[in-house]
């Protein structure tokens, strides 16, 4: 019964709040993070996943509190600490998939862990309900030290059998894939709505200790890693408040306290010579080079979004080491197991050596999807001291594209016929070494000619107005640089750090692709001089994102670029014939009268300059009369700008070629 009338005295002494005064204390809890998100995978990380959507994290919360006073009966409330927004998420895809030959439901499971260790700034303002209790309302502001991901895709059923194929189309012996980590990108700050509700007990008879339990919620209203994934805290525990209690006033009593003697002061007088500080002026400048070589002024980035359709034609060859017959690694091959995850639109972009480099793949998905189909593989060789001492090299070389397509692909080895030569039927000239390692080779024909048909990817482009951002330095400076360092962020994505000692070049390039987001990229030089004088020149390029569905509302005109390559023209000629007609046809019939089009032939490195430069402008007049419309940029560019790399048969057949690039308005 005493017991219960103490706390009956105390909760009645917790209820009387006319004289709210400043608190103190500490606060530890348990922190749950509620994870919302519609987004298919992290900036510039591989993922297959179809959309994450939801997770969790739990966490300790530690906090310091502080409370002070703004009326009767309302309190600023700050809390400062250490309260994780660590969580993961993950999403099951239920995909089909051959096992031992056998067609059986799978369950692939993609995940994503982050750890957000956060320290947390919560300004909220405190409001006396009645009796012990308090809403607290404000917002909590969180700043990442280290965030970071852990990235993966994992077979959950089958649970005993099912592993992913490695890049190359090998068995990675794997149940995971998409294995990624690092530092979380676009995940520096966080901002989020809360709302708290919590009562005050005293511990004491002179209410200076309080216990405090609490809940609180938050809404997120910051992203985070730069896609649409907010991050929504929840948050239970108890704080120990310490407040100060009125104490007694001090009085003074009315004794004399006499001054204290008077010293006679010693004054002693020295010079000091300042020096005068030694000047230091700097200024960082941002500037892009136009296609002319000069130097312009780079106020701003414009990333534009058009529609876009990659035509690329393929090159029917396969090309082999010397005196080897093992295809090489740069050719990808994947197995039918892997169909639902190889498709043409993860081709778009790669360029025309990546899409030849998948040829294996493409002829094992057309053949599967023209099932009545044939194809002759010829295998071939250079006839010299090493391959054609080498019996049976050229039939090998065939024979090892037929077995990976059978194998890999399940085309029935009837279908393949395999054949032997020495040199093919057009050869490559053999009196120079780029000749005679093309001449080694499997050349692939087929009845049908879907199977080595044009590759058509249809996508979005997106361009930017600056093709490379320079950095020109100034610094004026009446005594020796002795150090200089330049850091360059798009958001929080490193593009660049340098530094040494002495003085910064006059210009530096920055590396620069597109992004994909609307960060500013940012530029700042520190400079120092041997007076220890530093000066921090900065400088900020928006970044603007022209989106189709922006162009749509602002009813901004819309384009669609088509890009071909035509190839395989005949030594030294420019007729077009074969498969380049039927390219030809293809642009004719996309050309519209609106449609601007510009031609660009091309050379590789072999032979002369001036005859290649002759040669890529008669080829590239030649389609220009072709295709017959008025407005038509026709050059030929020689051996300059070329496309791809000449130390690679298939790089040199790729260059020898015509580009047509096809820009055609769309009405918003």
């Amino acid at each position: 019964m005493i017991i219960i009338l103490v706390f009956a005295v105390l909760l009645s002494t917790a209820t009387a709040q006319d004289d709210l005064r400043p608190r103190y204390g500490l606060n530890a809890g348990v922190g749950i993070a509620f994870h919302s998100s519609d987004f298919t995978g992290l900036p510039n990380v591989p993922s297959c996943c179809p959309g994450y959507e939801s997770g969790t994290g739990l966490s300790p919360v530690v906090m310091a509190v502080g409370m002070w006073p703004m009326s009767s009966s309302l309190l600023m409330r700050v809390r400062l600490g250490y309260a994780p927004l660590s969580g993961s998420i993950s999403r099951e895809e239920a995909p089909r998939m051959v096992v031992g030959g056998v067609v059986v439901d799978g369950m692939f499971e993609h995940n994503i862990d982050v750890t957000l260790n956060a320290i947390s700034l919560e300004p909220t303002v405190s409001a006396h309900v009645a009796g012990p209790m308090f809403i607290d309302g404000g917002v909590r502001l969180s700043m990442f030290p280290s965030p970071a991901y852990a990235q993966k895709e994992e077979i959950i059923s089958p649970s005993t059998s099912g592993t992913f194929l490695d890049p190359s189309g090998a068995d990675s012996r794997s149940r995971t894939r998409n294995v990624y980590s690092g530092e979380m990108p676009s995940t520096s700050f966080h901002a989020a709505i809360t709302l708290a509700l919590r009562a005050e007990f005293p511990l004491n008879v002179q209410q200076s200790l309080l216990l405090v339990p609490e809940i609180a919620v938050g809404y997120g209203l910051t992203n985070i890693g730069g896609v649409d994934w907010k991050v929504h805290p929840f948050r239970a525990g108890i704080t120990v408040l310490w407040q100060p209690t009125d104490e007694k006033p001090l009085h003074m009593n009315d004794a004399q306290v006499p001054p204290p003697p008077v010293v006679p002061a010693v004054v002693a007088q020295n010079s000091t010579i300042i020096p005068l500080p030694k000047n230091l002026d700097v200024s960082l400048g941002a500037f892009t080079r136009s296609p002319g070589g000069t130097l312009d002024t780079l106020e701003r980035i414009v990333i534009d979004e058009t529609i876009s359709e990659q035509i690329t034609a393929v090159l029917p060859m396969i090309f082999f080491q010397h005196g080897n017959d093992e295809i090489p690694s740069r050719y990808s091959h994947r197995s039918m197991r892997d169909v639902p995850v190889f498709n043409k639109g993860e081709l778009f972009g790669k360029g025309a050596l990546d899409v030849y480099h998948n040829i294996i793949n493409l002829i094992g998905v057309r053949m599967r999807e023209h099932p009545r189909s044939t194809i002759q593989l010829t295998g071939c060789v250079m006839p010299d001291s090493i391959e054609s001492t080498s019996s049976g090299l050229a039939r090998r070389r065939a024979e090892h594209v037929r077995d990976l397509l059978v194998a890999q692909w399940g085309i029935e080895p009837q279908r393949i016929i395999v054949e032997a030569r020495e040199l093919p039927a057009q050869p490559s000239s053999v009196r120079h070494d780029d000749g005679r390692s093309e001449n080694r080779r499997v050349d692939i024909s087929s009845d049908d000619p879907s199977i080595l048909d044009l590759v058509r990817v249809e996508d979005t482009l997106r361009t930017s107005s600056a093709q490379d951002i320079v950095l020109r330095i100034g610094v004026v400076s009446d005594t020796t640089i002795t150090s200089w360092s330049l850091r360059c962020f798009a958001g929080t994505r490193q593009l660049l750090t340098q530094g040494g000692s002495g003085s910064p070049p006059t210009e530096i390039s920055i590396p620069f692709s597109s992004p994909f987001t609307e960060d500013a990229i940012r530029a700042e030089l520190i400079v120092v001089n041997d007076g220890g004088r530093q000066r921090i020149a900065e400088s900020t390029i928006p970044v603007e994102i022209t989106t189709l569905a922006k162009k749509a509302e602002r009813r901004m005109g819309l384009k669609r670029i088509d890009e071909y390559g035509l190839i395989l023209f005949a030594f030294g000629k420019a007729s077009l014939e074969g498969p380049n007609a039927r390219i030809l046809d293809l642009i004719r019939s996309r050309i519209e009268p609106a449609s601007s089009v510009i031609v660009r032939g091309h050379a590789d490195r072999t032979g002369s300059a001036e005859v290649n430069l002759r040669l890529t402008q008669e080829r590239a007049e030649a389609v220009g009369a072709a295709l017959k419309h008025p407005r038509i940029d026709a050059r030929g560019v020689g051996q300059k700008n070329m496309l791809y790399d000449n130390e690679l048969p298939e790089g040199r057949f790729y260059n020898r070629t015509v580009r047509v690039r096809v820009e055609t308005p769309i009405a918003p």
